[in-house]
């Protein structure tokens, strides 16, 4: 048996029969403040789940579903977020610093305040969400922020390559440090593309070239 018990207290908040939660479905549990940091969660299904100030700092939650859950305070930071689903959650002053969410989804997410310091969100549907939080030095390589709410966010050195910020909210955001490479920004205009390759000279002989 597995016991999940409070960061703080170390009273059982939960308990669940076998060796291993990866892969189990806790859907709605009140697992607030809990500590699960470095467990290996794999594909475990916490949508509207209670998890405020949960602990999962360095945790395996590949695949994890975080679909409408409070994640308020809590504390992801160097977990492994591999296409898990945040879609609707709530983690407003969370700490993802560090993670390694490649292809997660956080579509309609509000992350206000969140804390994504050093986090890799390369390929990650981010459409809709209130991104208003810390994203220095960030990796949003090729990730879908069209229709995110940034205004205010702190982008410095943050990498947009090939990303699609169609329709976000860039108000009061500075951009100098960052890398937009390729990237579709708020106006639908894609930054980096150079010059139009110009057409070769059709070859003729050289006795028309004056002409």
């Amino acid at each position: 048996m597995i016991e999940i018990k409070h960061r703080v207290t170390g009273a059982v908040l939960h308990s669940v029969e076998g060796n291993k939660l990866a892969g189990l479905t806790l859907a709605g549990a009140q697992l607030s403040s809990a500590k699960m940091s470095k467990y290996r969660l794999t594909g475990i299904d916490l949508h509207n789940s209670n998890l405020a100030s949960a602990d999962f700092s360095g945790s395996l939650l590949d695949q994890a579903v975080f679909e409408s859950a409070c994640l308020n305070q809590a504390c992801l930071e160097k977990s492994v977020l591999i296409k898990a689903d945040f879609t609707n959650a709530i983690a407003r002053g969370a700490n993802f610093r560090e993670v390694r969410a490649m292809g997660a989804v956080f579509r309609y997410a509000q992350l206000e305040q969140a804390d994504f310091t050093g986090a890799d969100l390369s390929g990650c549907d981010l459409s809709m969400a209130d991104l208003r939080g810390n994203f220095n030095d960030t990796d949003f390589s090729g990730a879908d922020l069209r229709g995110a709410d940034l205004t205010g966010a702190n982008l410095t050195g943050a990498k947009f390559k090939g990303a699609n910020l169609s329709n976000a909210n860039l108000t009061q955001v500075n951009l100098a440090s960052a890398s937009l490479e390729g990237a579709i920004m708020s106006n639908g205009a894609r930054v980096g593309l150079g010059r139009a390759p110009q057409k070769k000279a059709a070859n003729r002989p050289w006795w028309q070239i004056w002409k």
